[in-house]
């Protein structure tokens, strides 16, 4: 029932939500539009976003802010459609900690806003 939070002014944005996982798909049309602000592979350093593990984390991206809530796509199925991502690609990595302290030195030091974290 996220729609009738939308429907009352709640939809996420200016929400930054941290998310450590096995990545993002960007091309996923429920994730277009500049919903990913940063990203970081901590496995293969790749400067470019991609979920190679099933798309675990891009299904987790979707729950939190997929599609555009009360806007015209048809297929919306995030909560916070209005929040933006800061995505780490922890899966396989050396040591997944990395990515918890990348999170929480983005909040501390570089004046991102982050309100929560999904680590799953």
């Amino acid at each position: 029932m996220a729609d009738s939070c939308w429907h009352r002014g709640y939809t996420g944005n200016g929400v930054i939500i941290g998310m450590l996982d096995s990545g993002i798909d960007t091309t996923h049309s429920a994730l277009r539009g500049g919903k990913l602000i940063k990203w970081r592979d901590f496995q293969y350093n790749s400067p470019i976003p991609y979920d190679d593990e099933l798309g675990l984390g891009t299904g987790y991206a979707g729950i939190i802010c997929g599609g555009d809530g009360l806007g015209p796509f048809g297929d919306d199925i995030g909560v916070a459609p209005g929040a933006k991502l800061i995505v780490g690609r922890i899966v396989l990595s050396i040591d997944p900690l990395l990515g918890l302290q990348w999170i929480a030195s983005l909040k501390a030091d570089s004046n991102f806003n982050i309100k929560g974290v999904n680590n799953s």
